[in-house]
């Protein structure tokens, strides 16, 4: 039977890498990682994406379940508090610059479709009351 690749690497084989590498030791990048990655915090935002998480819990539990293969990209599951600890303390400035960065790398075809095209890339619910 022939190898599939899932979605998530796919996506992540579009990640220039080394740039990333470069852009998380910037000191202003910097966050005390204890052991949760940038790159970590980055496949774990993905795959939250791409299985549309509704909470921690959901995305620690299916990143908990893909362990191997997920090992196999240099990843490990972190529980949903580290999770949340990253979100709360590492600047968004990395995966802003991160963006920045991918963007250079699109063809002329490509710049095009995205400058007509909106991207919503940090969304909240708001729950709006009857009055």
């Amino acid at each position: 039977m022939p190898k599939q690749d899932t979605v998530l690497y796919q996506l992540l084989q579009q990640v220039p890498w080394p740039r990333f590498a470069e852009l998380s030791a910037e000191p202003a990048h910097a966050c005390r990682d204890r052991g949760f990655t940038a790159k970590n915090h980055l496949v774990t935002l993905i795959y939250a994406q791409l299985i549309g998480a509704g909470s921690l819990r959901e995305i620690e539990l299916g990143m908990k379940s893909h362990a191997r293969p997920l090992a196999g990209l240099g990843v490990t599951p972190a529980p949903r508090a580290t999770v949340s600890e990253a979100n709360r303390n590492r600047p968004c400035a990395l995966f802003i610059a991160l963006f920045m960065a991918t963007i250079k790398h699109l063809n002329l075809a490509q710049r095009r479709r995205l400058d007509q095209t909106i991207y919503l890339i940090d969304a909240s619910f708001l729950a709006l009351s009857a009055r």
